[in-house]
């Protein structure tokens, strides 16, 4: 029995075949069909799929990109380029990458996935603002940055969708008790528009090079 559904990859579905029930099998899945097609050889297939298996993933892609092209815009940027500021008398571009590496790099603690890896940061990045005290080398953040999410993006990928909805470690657990909202997905959440909202004071600072700017290729880009 063929079955020609809509999306680029490989799921399970359980339907209904001959005279049995719940029979698992997996498809192949072809190229796009049109709506009245999709919904005619999809009636009877339920995905195996819980509605947590779906968003989880889809936040953690969401901070994986947002992450990734923060890291693309700064490493490209020059030494020069990274000394600008956001605004006059605003935040440069090395000191918010820098502030951006800190604020990750506390997630390991937050969601209680082990030691940070740099605690260090958060006296230059966190505690003190921009042209306060010398920072530390463009190179240094980039080992930092680089290192930072590698290792998360393992940890992350341990982690079941129940268990991002547990506590996050910065609230008791007579505080979660009362408000459950206050889990780790929230702070994956938190983390991901704070870095997005930095990301977009970045693009708009740097300076233009060549044919195309960052902030032209950027925001042609879809999430």
């Amino acid at each position: 029995m063929a079955v020609r559904l809509s999306h680029s990859h490989v799921f399970t579905a359980r339907f209904l075949y001959g005279r049995s029930h719940g029979n698992t099998r997996y498809f192949h899945v072809f190229h796009p069909l049109p709506p009245n097609r999709w919904r005619n050889c999809t009636k009877g297939v339920k995905v195996s799929m819980t509605p947590g298996e779906v968003l989880i993933p889809a936040a953690i892609s969401s901070w994986e990109q947002v992450v990734s092209r923060v890291g693309t815009l700064c490493l490209s940027c020059t030494e020069e380029q990274l000394l600008v500021e956001v605004a006059p008398g605003k935040n440069r571009i090395i000191y918010l990458w820098g502030h951006l590496t800190a604020i990750h790099d506390a997630m390991f603690n937050v969601l209680r996935l082990g030691e940070r890896r740099h605690p260090e940061l958060d006296a230059v990045f966190i505690a003190r603002p921009d042209q306060s005290m010398p920072l530390p080398t463009s190179a240094g953040i980039a080992r930092c940055w680089e290192s930072i999410h590698t290792e998360l993006r393992l940890r992350f990928t341990a982690l079941s969708p129940n268990d991002w909805l547990e506590r996050h470690g910065n609230v008791s657990a007579e505080e979660f008790e009362r408000n459950p909202t206050r889990n780790r997905l929230a702070v994956l959440l938190n983390r991901t528009n704070h870095a997005s909202y930095h990301l977009g004071q970045m693009m708009l600072a740097k300076p233009r090079t060549g044919r195309e700017s960052p902030c032209q290729r950027y925001s042609c880009e879809t999430m």
